[in-house]
């Protein structure tokens, strides 16, 4: 996306025939329309009775849009201490424009600089501007002028330099103040499903709600927050977590009118007592449990469910057997909903499409030059532990494959002590994530990533999974005695000078 002068944009609107003014526009990176177009020319005029400085309608990105979540804004510029954010509407209430301009400055504030956020509305000539206290108030012309004349004007080359994606993404177990204080925003996506969501299950159009998605699509966070709403308005809600309870929800728990408890004493909780159920992870649920509950919402009634799901985060056989997605597209008999969540916000999108080709050694990928991704090799699995135990006291976080309880475990031996295993962080997330692959790691002949000669209880390469794609900025890649898995990282990042080969086992 480019700077743009607003007296030359409206120029060009104007005066350039259709065709050269779209590829101009295609140039410049912008998706403007006539509307859009009339709100600028207005308030451009308005502010040049107040200021003839030509300097002031210089240095402009217009509809910037945060990647990954989608966050648009109008009008942006840059100083070197400050920032001026800029809403074109041709229509709005002054509550419609007090929630974007809220919103907007939640979005930059993560930007270390004074930021100052106006909202023109066309219909009613009107500027607002939130003051110091966040409150909306009308204000002149002059004041947006002033501001514009001070700023002294930043030389950006890429906008996307200030934004992270990851830092407006709340996870409702690690970041459980924010969510309890509700400072965060869903994305466009999220909000979609949620008016639905609330819509269908106050009409009593659907007894069944299915949500799904893959790490790093903000399923979690949208699930918990329609509970926590419907819990705001009085209804009763329980929430059944199909694995262990972590830190977040028992804090949760304490703090948000609702009930969360492990699916493992689900039969002694009498479920049909609550307007809400919602079953999290329910991917991982034993059949049993999975019978008992759909019995419980076949005999319900003005009752609502929702069974929030992810296929690839199965860490057991059997788990992967039962196929519990499958059996809840094949529900048929109760009014059933289903929604998908398909684009990532959490995940980094270098660690994203490096977990995706790491696991299919078919699949096409453009090779990645990341600082996101390290990779380092150990011929020595004690030598490994040493270094993963000297990144943990560093900040990084260290999550073990979970062996047997009952057995003698192949995963027994790389067992860092004091750390979280997989079943521990099961919908948790962590800016930095160390993952060890071992040598019983190999690709089969189809070209998939699996493990051989070893005895496990839970299935590796599923747990591999889970452990990268907690991952919300970096991963740290510990390698042991695995020249082949050595060779295939180092493609996907671009620096191996090897043909890639399948192993055979």
């Amino acid at each position: 996306m480019k700077k743009v002068n607003l007296l030359s944009l409206i120029d060009s609107f104007q005066h350039l025939e259709e065709d050269i003014r779209n590829q101009y526009f295609t140039f410049l990176g912008l998706n403007f329309d006539n509307l859009e177009y009339s709100c600028l020319q207005t308030l451009v005029n308005k502010i040049q009775q107040e200021c003839a400085n030509i300097d002031i309608f210089d240095n402009y990105f217009i509809g910037y849009t945060i990647p990954q979540i989608g966050k648009e804004f109008d009008l942006l510029r840059f100083g070197q201490n400050t920032l001026v954010n800029i809403e074109l509407k041709s229509e709005s209430s002054d509550e419609k424009v007090h929630e974007q301009l809220l919103k907007n400055k939640y979005y930059l504030s993560f930007i270390n600089k004074d930021a100052y956020f106006f909202s023109y509305v066309l219909d009613r000539d009107s500027l607002f501007c939130l003051d110091e206290a966040d409150n909306l108030i009308e204000v002149d012309f002059k004041k947006l002028a002033n501001f514009l004349i001070k700023q002294d004007l930043l030389d950006i080359n890429d906008i996307n330099d200030f934004f992270n994606p990851t830092d407006y993404l709340v996870s409702p177990f690690n970041s459980t103040g924010k969510f309890i204080s509700n400072e965060y925003f869903l994305t466009n996506r999220q909000n979609q499903i949620k008016r639905e969501v609330i819509t269908k299950v106050d009409n009593n159009e659907v007894s069944l709600i299915s949500i799904s998605g893959k790490p790093g699509t903000g399923k979690s966070l949208l699930v918990y927050d329609i509970a926590k709403e419907f819990a705001k308005n009085g209804k009763t809600v329980l929430i059944i977590h199909c694995g262990k309870l972590n830190r977040g929800h028992f804090e949760l728990n304490h703090s948000i009118n609702w009930s969360i408890v492990a699916i493992k004493v689900v039969s002694n909780i009498d479920i049909n007592q609550y307007d809400l159920v919602v079953v999290d992870e329910v991917q991982r649920i034993r059949g049993s449990s999975f019978d008992y509950i759909l019995d419980k919402l076949k005999r319900s009634i003005n009752k609502s469910y929702i069974f929030s799901h992810d296929g690839e985060q199965c860490l057991h056989r059997d788990e992967i057997n039962r196929n519990i997605p499958q059996k809840i597209e094949g529900i048929s008999d109760v009014n059933h909903y289903k929604f998908q969540l398909k684009s990532k916000i959490r995940t980094n999108k270098e660690v994203a499409q490096f977990i995706r080709v790491l696991f299919d050694i078919n699949k096409k990928f453009e090779k990645l030059s990341t600082d996101n991704i390290i990779i380092k090799y150990f011929k020595n699995l004690d030598t490994s532990k040493v270094y993963m135990e000297f990144l943990s006291r560093n900040g990084w976080k260290i999550i073990n494959y979970t062996p047997s309880l009952y057995n003698r475990d192949h995963h027994d031996d790389n067992q860092i002590p004091n750390e979280d295993k997989t079943h521990d962080i099961i919908g948790q997330e962590f800016d930095d994530v160390v993952a060890l692959i071992d040598s019983s790691f190999y690709y089969n002949t189809d070209g998939f990533l699996t493990t051989r000669g070893i005895s496990t209880y839970y299935h590796s390469p599923k747990m591999l999974y889970q452990i990268l794609s907690r991952a919300r900025k970096r991963l740290n890649i510990i390698i042991v005695n695995n020249p082949s898995m050595m060779n295939r990282c180092l493609s996907i990042l671009g620096t191996s000078m090897r043909t890639e080969l399948k192993n055979k086992p």
